[in-house]
C-alpha cells in the first residue's frame, strides 16, 4: 500500500461525505424537454476504524497488498452513492453501489456460464473478454434499466481495468472505461455527472398519474451552501 493509494482513498471518501449534495435531474422523451428538479441525495460510505481482515475471501486471494482493489476494500466495507432521499416520489436505489467484498462472488456467478444473469454476455460482443481464462468480479452494480454493473479483471491483459456491462449490445464496451480501480474513483469525484451519463445512470420519479418516469442527472453540487427548494 502506498500514499498515493490511500491519498485518493481519503479524497474519494471525503468528497462523498459532504453534507446535503443535490442531485438536479431532467426527463427528456422526444420533443418532450421538461425542466430539470433538484434531487436531494446522500452518500453511504465510511472508512473503517480499522483495517478489514479479508484473508478468507477467496476471490481476493491471489490480489497483493498493493493491489488498489484490495486496498479500497481493507478500509471501506461498502459504498452506496447517489441515493436519493426527496422528492419522496423517488426511489431509493444507489444509483452506484460498490458490494461489500463477502457478495462480490455470488453476484459474479450471476454473471458466469449457466447464470441468471448469464445471457448479458453471451449475447453480445463482450463475450470476447469475459468467455476467456482470465479471472473477473462484478464488484459494483449501476440503477438503470438493465441489470448494469462495473467489472474488473483480477489477471490477465485487462487485469486491473474497470468495465462496464450492460444488456444494450453497443454499451458493452471492450475497452475500459477506467484504466484501473484508482482512476475509477478518481474519475467518479472529478465529474460525477459525466460518470452518470457514461453508465447510463437513470432516477426514476413516480408522478400523480401513478406512473414511474426515468430522470438523467445533469448537475452535481456536493455541498451547496443553501440547499435549494425541491421541486
Amino acid at each position: 500500500m502506498t500514499n498515493s493509494m490511500m491519498q485518493v482513498l481519503g479524497d474519494f471518501v471525503r468528497f462523498f461525505t459532504q453534507p446535503k449534495p443535490i442531485l438536479k435531474v431532467a426527463y427528456e422523451e422526444g420533443d418532450v424537454i421538461e425542466d430539470p428538479i433538484n434531487v436531494s441525495i446522500r452518500n453511504g460510505i465510511r472508512l473503517l476504524g480499522k483495517p478489514k481482515d479479508l484473508s478468507g475471501i477467496k476471490w481476493l486471494d491471489q490480489q497483493d497488498d498493493t493491489s488498489e482493489l484490495k486496498t479500497f476494500y481493507t478500509w471501506i466495507n461498502e459504498a452506496r452513492l447517489f441515493i436519493p432521499r426527496k422528492p419522496w416520489s423517488c426511489e431509493s436505489t444507489p444509483l452506484v453501489h460498490f458490494l461489500k467484498p463477502e457478495r462480490i462472488e455470488k453476484i459474479t456467478e450471476l454473471y458466469q456460464p449457466g447464470g441468471k444473469l448469464a445471457h448479458v454476455i453471451d449475447l453480445h460482443k463482450a463475450r470476447k473478454i469475459y468467455r476467456s481464462k482470465d479471472r473477473w468480479v462484478v464488484f459494483a452494480l449501476v440503477c438503470g434499466s438493465s441489470p448494469t454493473c462495473l467489472t474488473t479483471f483480477l489477471d490477465g491483459e485487462n487485469a486491473g481495468s474497470i468495465f462496464y456491462l450492460t444488456m444494450d449490445p453497443e454499451l458493452n464496451y471492450l475497452k475500459p472505461i477506467a484504466k484501473s480501480f484508482n482512476s475509477l474513483l478518481t474519475k467518479i469525484q472529478n465529474d460525477p455527472v459525466d460518470f452518470l451519463q457514461q453508465v447510463r445512470a437513470q432516477v426514476p420519479i413516480s408522478r400523480k398519474d401513478g406512473f414511474s418516469y426515468t430522470y438523467h442527472p445533469i448537475e452535481y453540487i456536493a455541498s451547496p451552501e443553501l440547499t435549494p427548494e425541491l421541486v
